[in-house]
């Protein structure tokens, strides 16, 4: 596991040895170290802007004693990971988006915090852009993270609902009807309270997808 001194220490070592600036998003359990949402996480989940960026990263990971990973690939998932590991670390290195999900210009709008490590830039995720991105996941620990963020903070669902707007028109299509598995699954497995009129709304995006590809 990773804790928050650890990750910027890495942070700042990659930093270092970056020739030029780089900028990066932060999400998943890495990002909740930034809120303080949790103590410790298992991996570090980074997107970049652009391959080339993702490939000056690795270059310098595999500079650091890091070794690559080889992560199967899926028809589904346009944007999979490549995993770095070297001791108690965990490197998930992504561009553009993560799995079926594309980072839009609402997810770089909501940007919380932008701190520099030398000419290594991360860019914290908002939190909800943090429980959207744990949607896209099988992975209990992640709905266990989505869960605690909700218990913690006045989510702004409209933000969520956007999102998952932009989501079905420009990524994956038929993501409405993947949020609503998400949020009935927090609700029934994990306890989860989402209000009324956001799973409303939610309903009737996913009942609207599924007219749509069953026609």
């Amino acid at each position: 596991m990773i804790g928050f001194d650890e990750q910027k220490k890495i942070f700042q070592l990659i930093g270092n040895l970056c020739e030029r600036k780089i900028e990066c998003l932060v999400v998943g359990g890495s990002a909740m170290l930034f809120y303080n949402f949790k103590s410790a996480t298992k991996d570090v989940d980074l997107i970049f802007q652009t391959e080339g960026d993702r490939k000056h990263i690795e270059k310098i990971l595999l500079g650091l004693k890091f070794m690559k990973s080889v992560e199967e690939s899926s028809k589904e998932d346009r944007f999979l990971p490549s995993r770095f590991e070297r001791d108690e670390f965990i490197f998930d290195l992504f561009a553009g988006g993560i799995f079926r999900f594309k980072i839009s210009p609402g997810i770089k709008e909501r940007i919380t915090e932008k701190v520099e490590f030398k000419n290594l830039i991360i860019s914290v995720v908002s939190p909800e852009d943090i429980i959207l991105l744990k949607s896209v996941t099988d992975r209990k620990g992640d709905r266990l993270d989505a869960a605690s963020i909700i218990e913690r903070i006045n989510v702004k669902w409209d933000l969520i609902i956007q999102e998952c707007l932009w989501q079905s028109e420009n990524s994956y299509r038929p993501f409405g009807i993947h949020l609503f598995d998400f949020f009935e699954d927090l609700e029934d497995n994990f306890k989860v309270s989402v209000p009324k009129d956001v799973r409303k709304k939610i309903t009737q995006i996913m009942e609207k997808q599924l007219q749509k590809f069953t026609k």
